[in-house]
């Protein structure tokens, strides 16, 4: 038993614990993502939700890229996949793929390398000329039931937009802008390198300004007008001209959404519209994508925010190709929300837009199905969207997250979709086969024509004709098959303008039915022709001796054709729909009724997310899913936190109740007790039976904290007495160092002697620590600076590094010093780096257990390294010197340990450092780097880790974001941004891929002149 006093204070320092628990539980990161994986945990071994829905995957797998070609491939084949899918009785098609820009027609060389050099059949007409996006939007509005995607670039809210973009605000409020205001508005340091970036944009915006007035003005004019170097606006002007033409556009559209472009062309370019120039250009690229937006918005939901609940919102928008756009059944949205972990579990159902509310794929296919009146979706109660239904049936109701993002609710097998656990997956080469047997029948259809084109012209000869009379008389021979010529070729023209017409819409219906009845009236004759070169010449060649025939060139070759090349081809083209028939029945089943989604698979695309069911998931598996829960109105539901924060509170106060009141061994069973029976019902009663998703992690802490520490507390009578500093810090080395300098002369010697030498320098410092020293006690950060101090310290010297000296909470290392050669000295400053790191980690995991301060936990250490030649020595003067490096090299290694807050890394390594080590480690390779006051570029990486200890998840992902890098130094700026948006899917706190498309946008505002090396200009020191 225990008196009153120790158990009042037990339970006391329990409910202490508790609630201290309780909040770090629920607020910080490391627990966050300990909660995620339980989720994961329930959703792969806890679910019971089956994949019943008839939905089907249409897998661009690497089997399909492999027999198609590499992506992208042209439209046309697309549009080959989704027509046999629609004649396999697909019910819906949803297109997990982006087109937003047109593909240029083609010729297919297959069909000329048949076609020789004959004319008769117009190898080279507009008959062969595949116009694939018509081609592709015939078939989608044929269809009449294909979703189509566009992902649109989602911005974090509170995040400030570019700096380009508060400047133009500002410029277009105030009408002028001066340096100074500018550098104010932006909070920029008053420097050379700033001042420069600000006079650009604001040169930039001055010819914007004159640009919006005279959009045809150049180089010269603009000069004159504004009084700037005609080189400074040679270097910004392509790029402000395509963006004035986007805004002119765009106001053309805002008054007449219906005006064409040559009166767009007009209005804009006045007197020069009808000339081929640059200006030209980016006016009619700005009038497609206006027209593409206006396609867009019909698919947009134009709804009251009020009544709904918040949704993400867009900052920009990629759209779908206009043609595409206007023969799709619906245009929704494919894009993902990641985690902390970069784990995509939830998705937006809604993103606002400027627009209207885009609508997430699987929602739109669900509303299809279940007659769901999207636009009278409202919000009920904070987390609950409610969605009636046209027929009259019960509305439909789904939780949201607080961000207006849906919980994904995977089936119980999604884990084994490889294995075909879950829904059926076909690879789009088995789709494709069907189309390419008919295009291998349309390829001998073409050239069966050639062949009989070739007996009629056989048949027919050559005719003479006399022209003129008398003695100016004279005989022309022409071929006398050239009616029959001109009427192939008239055909082809008109079925080539048939089917433009008809992708197009754009000709009258009776003018479609003229030319059809012309094609009929055509088709008959040209069969009437051939019909009696058939019958003449096999009637010609029954009579004929052989030997006669051989003698004769053209009869053989009527002879090969009519009784060799015609039959192989009708033979093949039997085999060929035999084997077309068989697909369809093995495929039919599979498909018919369906709810196809066709999507990436390949390895080498970039639509790869990780989810709870597996590290490598086709991104198109999400909206599938979500479609399946959706038809089966199976939610996640996710209780208010505050739910969860009670029963925390009530779990770790009765937790540390017992452990104050009774014996440990009856406290540590009530606490293991009470941590079953929680998991019990978390797991089973709660999520497997009622799908509700409570916390797990916070309450295991809480419970588990409680017990722990209030038990500490029973074992001890009083703290003990903080650790006294066991010795007092030197100035810039080691005790090992000092006593190798005493002890040897050659090292004394070294010591004094300036030398140039390759090293390698560590500079570290502490994220935070000065706004920490500012709220905390001096006696507090004494403490936790020399505890850390000392334990780097030690780490630093266990690889031979030497500790030049302190800067606060930073650290300036050496490696190879002239007092202490070492030879691997690049390896020793990565294993001096990776291991201060474990020791942080180690050390935060001490003091916290321990019940230290907890600034402790607050510690995060930034790291910079690289290698060179630079001098060392003891340098200064008689009164003062001091044993330290100069030099270039150096001060790279001071500029990149500041540099990880533009990438949110750890770790960063100039190029030099990583050629060294690069076969002992995993690096992620970041940027070309234009490092502030460096006329040249830097090639910088992170570390990762060990060879062999870093995981494969983070392999990948490095190797998806040096892709993204590369398309950034090709300037390809929107294919950048959709590609690291995508990453940011996966791993929301990626500082370098927000970093990026920032730099994105702005490069695609004003783009870089041509000396332009794919640098990221880093502009903080």
């Amino acid at each position: 038993m225990f008196s009153a006093r120790p158990r009042l204070a037990g339970t006391l320092l329990g409910m202490f614990v508790t609630v201290i628990s309780t909040y770090a539980a629920f607020t910080n990161s490391f627990f966050k993502e300990s909660e995620l994986q339980l989720v994961d945990t329930r959703m792969q071994d806890f679910n019971i939700l089956a994949p019943t829905s008839p939905i089907v995957h249409i897998d661009i797998d690497d089997g399909a890229v492999e027999r198609v070609g590499r992506w992208p491939w042209h439209r046309d084949v697309t549009a080959d996949v989704i027509r046999v899918l629609h004649e396999l009785g697909a019910a819906y098609i949803m297109v997990d793929l982006l087109f937003s820009e047109p593909e240029l027609p083609y010729v297919d060389p297959e069909l000329l390398s048949d076609a020789g050099t004959d004319k008769v059949v117009g190898e080279l007409s507009a008959q062969n000329l595949i116009e694939p996006d018509l081609e592709f939007a015939r078939v989608i509005r044929d269809a009449g039931n294909v979703i189509m995607a566009v992902h649109l670039d989602m911005r974090a809210p509170g995040t400030p937009s570019p700096m380009s973009l508060r400047l133009r605000d500002l410029f277009d409020k105030q009408g002028e802008l001066t340096l100074a205001k500018a550098m104010a508005a932006v909070d920029l340091d008053d420097t050379p390198e700033n001042r420069a970036d600000v006079k650009r944009i604001i040169i930039r915006l001055r010819i914007r300004r004159e640009l919006l007035k005279q959009f045809t003005l150049d180089e010269n004019e603009l000069a004159g007008l504004l009084d700037v170097p005609k080189t400074d606006i040679a270097e910004v002007i392509a790029g402000v001209k395509r963006v004035v033409a986007n805004e002119l556009v765009d106001g053309q559209f805002a008054a007449d959404s219906e005006v064409p472009l040559d009166e767009v062309k007009r209005r804009i370019l006045g007197a020069y519209s009808e000339r081929q120039t640059f200006d030209t250009e980016d006016v009619v690229a700005a009038y497609s994508r206006a027209v593409a937006l206006k396609q867009l918005k019909r698919s947009a939901l134009q709804m009251d925010g009020n009544r709904l609940p918040p949704f993400p919102g867009s900052t920009n928008i990629v759209p779908l190709y206009a043609a595409l756009a206007d023969a799709a059944l619906d245009i929704s949205t494919v894009n993902f929300q990641s985690d902390i972990d970069g784990v995509v579990r939830r998705v937006p159902l809604f993103v606002e837009s400027s627009l209207g509310y885009m609508k997430h794929m699987g929602l739109v296919a669900a509303a299809r199905i279940l007659n769901l009146d999207l636009t009278k979706a409202e919000a009920n109660g904070p987390t609950i969207l409610t969605i009636p239904r046209i027929d009259g049936e019960p509305p439909l109701r789904m939780p949201l997250d607080d961000a207006g993002n849906l919980l994904i609710h995977w089936t119980k097998t999604a884990a084994g979709w490889e294995r075909g656990e879950d829904f059926p997956h076909i690879s789009a080469a088995r789709i494709y086969a069907i189309a390419d047997a008919r295009r291998q029948i349309r390829r001998n259809e073409l050239s069966r024509r050639y062949k009989i084109a070739k007996l009629v012209e056989i048949d027919r000869g050559e005719i003479t004709i006399i022209e003129g009379e008398g003695p100016n008389a004279r005989e022309i021979r022409k071929p006398g098959d050239e009616e029959y010529r001109k009427m192939v070729r008239r055909y082809v023209e008109l079925t080539a303008d048939l089917r433009r017409a008809e992708a197009l819409r754009s000709n009258s219906t009776s003018d479609i039915q003229r030319w059809k009845s012309e094609c009929e009236v055509l088709k008959d004759k040209i069969d009437n022709e051939e019909d009696v070169a058939f019958e003449n010449l096999s009637m010609t060649l029954s009579e004929v001796a052989p030997e006669e025939i051989d003698a004769d060139e053209k009869m053989a070759m009527a002879r090969r054709i009519l009784r060799d090349d015609l039959p192989a081809l009708t033979s093949a083209n039997k085999s060929l729909e035999e084997s077309i028939e068989s697909l369809k029945k093995e495929l039919e089943p599979f498909i018919r009724g369906k709810y196809a989604f066709l999507g990436f698979a390949a390895t080498a695309q970039g639509d790869i997310v990780a989810t709870p069911i597996d590290p490598q998931t086709n991104g198109v598996m999400c909206h599938a899913q979500v479609l399946n829960s959706i038809l089966q109105y199976s939610f996640i539901r996710i209780p208010p936190q505050w739910y969860g924060i009670l029963v925390c509170l009530a779990l770790g106060t009765l937790t540390g109740f017992v452990t104050a009141t009774r014996a440990p061994s009856t406290s540590l069973i009530v606490a293991v007790l009470l941590l079953v029976s929680y998991l019990l019902i978390n797991f089973f009663l709660l999520f497997q039976v009622s799908n509700i998703l409570f916390p797990a992690m916070p309450c295991l802490i809480a419970i588990l904290s409680t017990w722990a520490f209030v038990t500490l507390f029973r074992q001890l009578t009083a703290e003990r007495d903080k650790r006294q500093f066991r010795k007092q810090l030197s100035q810039y080395t080691s005790p090992a160092i000092a006593a190798k300098i005493a002890e040897s002369p050659d090292a004394a010697r070294a010591f004094k002697v300036v030398q140039t030498r390759d090293m390698s320098f560590l500079f570290s410092d502490l994220k935070g620590f000065t706004s920490i020293s500012e709220r905390e006690d001096a006696a507090v950060v004494q403490h936790v600076l020399n505890v850390y101090l000392e334990r780097m310290s030690e780490v630093i010297w266990a690889h031979r590094g030497m500790i030049n000296k302190f800067m606060g909470d930073g650290i300036m290392a050496i490696f190879n010093p002239s007092v202490d050669p070492l030879s691997e000295h690049p390896r020793a400053a990565c294993e001096a780096a990776l291991g201060a790191m474990e020791e942080l980690t180690r050390l935060k995991q001490e003091r916290i257990a321990n019940g230290d301060t907890p600034v402790f936990s607050q510690l995060e250490m930034r790291v910079g390294m690289a290698t060179g030649h630079c001098m060392n020595g003891d340098l200064g003067s008689e009164l003062k010197a001091d044993y330290t490096v100069i030099g270039d090299r150096v001060n790279l290694a001071a500029r990149l340990e500041p540099a990880n807050r533009v990438f949110g890394t750890s770790i960063l390594v100039s190029g030099p450092l990583y050629e060294a080590v690069k076969e002992g480690y995993e690096f992620r390779y970041l940027a070309e780097l234009q490092v502030k006051g460096k006329g040249r570029t830097v090639p910088v990486y992170e570390i990762l880790g060990r060879k062999g200890d870093v995981e494969a998840a983070a392999l990948e992902y490095a190797r998806r974001f040096e892709a993204g890098v590369e398309l950034y130094k090709q300037r390809k700026w929107d294919e950048c941004i959709v590609h690291f948006t995508r990453i940011l899917a996966r791993r929301p706190d990626d500082a370098g891929a927000s970093r990026y498309i920032d730099a994105c946008q702005e490069m695609k505002s004003f783009p870089p002149g041509d000396e332009w090396g794919g640098a990221l200009e880093l502009k903080e020191k």
